[in-house]
């Protein structure tokens, strides 16, 4: 108890400015021990429940509720904001969790999503940066003989769809192959070497905004 109050005497004595950091105990000691807080805060509990301003408070503190209130907006919007922004976190959290793709459009050194976002955008402006992606993917498919992830093409199609949002009135599009086609090497590039029918599309394709074709669809072929 003593060690308490020479405690609360040491804070009451620094006035304006105390040197230290106050810590929870400290909150605690003063709001149990301290005679003016105590009267401050019971100021302050009439005053808001007559709907007046607290007497002998200094009015430039600013008011919790305007503030609590001030704090829901900026949440709010903030909230609205991810769910506008759904699909770019998403496509973010998708390249964190692939090195060789993050390290390609973000660089190997983790960031905030505030950045990441940053840097997403100004890669996927550069077209050749969006083809350097879907070239990487395309060699996973033909190594791996597999069809694109999901994810694989949900940060393909997310970096196409930043990069349309940016140039506007010009549109890059996707170029899909069917079961069935008959296989055009013009048209086709595919992971095997043998067949002339596709039994399956792999990767899709892209046309640029001009309309010319970038890259070909990969294709299994039977």
């Amino acid at each position: 108890m003593d060690e308490d109050l020479r405690r609360l005497e040491k804070i009451r004595e620094s006035r304006r400015v105390f040197s230290e950091k106050l810590t929870y105990g400290d909150l605690c000691l003063l709001l149990m021990q301290d005679k003016n807080i105590q009267s401050l805060i019971a100021q302050a509990v009439a005053a808001a429940e007559s709907g007046q301003s607290p007497v002998g408070l200094d009015t430039t503190i600013p008011n919790i509720a305007s503030m609590h209130k001030k704090s829901e907006a900026t949440l709010r919007q903030i909230d609205t904001l991810r769910v506008e922004l759904a699909q770019q976190l998403k496509m973010l959290e998708i390249l964190a969790g692939d090195e060789e793709l993050q390290t390609l459009w973000l660089g190997k050194q983790r960031t905030s999503d505030q950045i990441g976002l940053v840097k997403m955008i100004a890669t996927a402006a550069n077209w050749d940066r969006v083809l350097d992606l879907w070239d990487i993917i395309a060699e996973r498919c033909k190594k791996e003989n597999r069809v694109s992830s999901n994810n694989e093409k949900e940060i393909l199609l997310g970096a196409i769809n930043i990069h349309n949002s940016i140039w506007q009135g010009m549109a890059a599009v996707t170029l899909h192959a069917e079961e069935g086609d008959k296989y055009d090497y013009n048209k086709h590039m595919r992971s095997n070497n043998a067949g002339e029918i596709v039994s399956s599309e792999l990767l899709f394709g892209i046309c640029n905004a001009a309309q010319t074709l970038q890259r070909q669809p990969v294709v299994r072929t039977r």
